[in-house]
């Protein structure tokens, strides 16, 4: 039985941690950009004289434009008082409300679909939000929005390290768990490879969730978790376990007749099962 763990709590915070943690950073960076842009439309609707940095500008721009030609702004703001102007009717504002926030839904798109290691919805939201702090420059210049032009720079860069230390985990899971074909489990003049030893029967009552499952036409194989504990199950027995924490890649291996199975989660977030080298059931982790 294998039972190895990677990036472990006491082993310190090494290359493969740091590129997990830079990939999530990023794709949750992309969801606070949406959530706090949306924040900001409707701050800005009120009136109110603060907003968050870390948001589309945009979004920002297009509901400070409604507010500005519909006469929602207080008179002062207004040279000559408001009736030097003719206001455009509110449907305009209610128009740049919902374009603003087509824009900052369009984050939360990044979020959701970079799961599963696809980096390439990271490199849509860098390339969306250059875009973003191209047209602040052009509309505001720098001298004014020194903390703005700061705070797109720090995004962008996240958003950078977040698709390199994706590339980074593609590597050290192909390295690590992708499937492979094993060498025959015996040879002549060899004896096979002894089964791996049950640990105890599986409890039917435990609250569980499984992460992944498998039935080969031989034998039922389940890959779940019991609290903080992973288990492969085969027809209802614990032949592997270890303890994790949810960010942890570990590789659960058994002997079974003669074949090798094994359950494992990757460093971005895939589950799967295998016998004999070939993959039989996968999944990947939502967030």
């Amino acid at each position: 039985m294998g039972n190895k763990r990677f990036g472990s709590a006491n082993s310190g915070l090494n290359p493969i941690d740091s590129a997990v943690k830079r990939y999530k950073s990023a794709r949750w960076l992309a969801f606070l950009l949406g959530a706090l842009s949306i924040v900001n439309i409707f701050m800005l609707t009120s009136q109110s004289m603060y907003y968050f940095l870390f948001s589309s500008y945009i979004a920002f721009y297009f509901v400070d434009l409604g507010m500005a030609v519909c006469g929602k702004y207080p008179e002062e703001m207004y040279e000559g008082g408001y009736g030097e102007y003719e206001f455009l009717d509110e449907s305009f504002l209610y128009a740049m409300i919902a374009v603003a926030l087509i824009v900052s839904l369009v984050y939360f798109l990044f979020f959701f679909f970079s799961n599963k290691g696809r980096s390439g919805w990271l490199i849509a939201a860098i390339v969306y939000y250059a875009i973003d702090t191209a047209f602040m420059l052009y509309m505001c210049g720098i001298v004014n929005i020194l903390s703005d032009i700061v705070a797109h720079a720090l995004i962008l860069v996240m958003l950078v390290w977040g698709v390199r230390a994706c590339g980074k985990l593609k590597e050290a899971s192909a390295a690590e768990f992708s499937p492979k074909e094993d060498a025959p489990a015996t040879e002549e003049g060899e004896d096979a490879p002894v089964d791996t030893v049950v640990i105890r029967s599986a409890d039917p009552n435990v609250k569980s969730r499984t992460l992944v499952s498998a039935d080969n036409g031989r034998h039922n194989i389940v890959y779940r978790r019991v609290k903080n504990v992973n288990e492969l199950l085969i027809d209802n027995a614990v032949y592997a376990e270890c303890v994790v924490s949810s960010d942890t890649a570990h590789k659960l291996e058994v002997i079974k007749e003669g074949h090798r199975i094994t359950a494992s989660t990757d460093y971005i977030g895939k589950m799967m099962i295998t016998v004999d080298g070939q993959e039989v059931a996968a999944k990947y982790k939502l967030f």
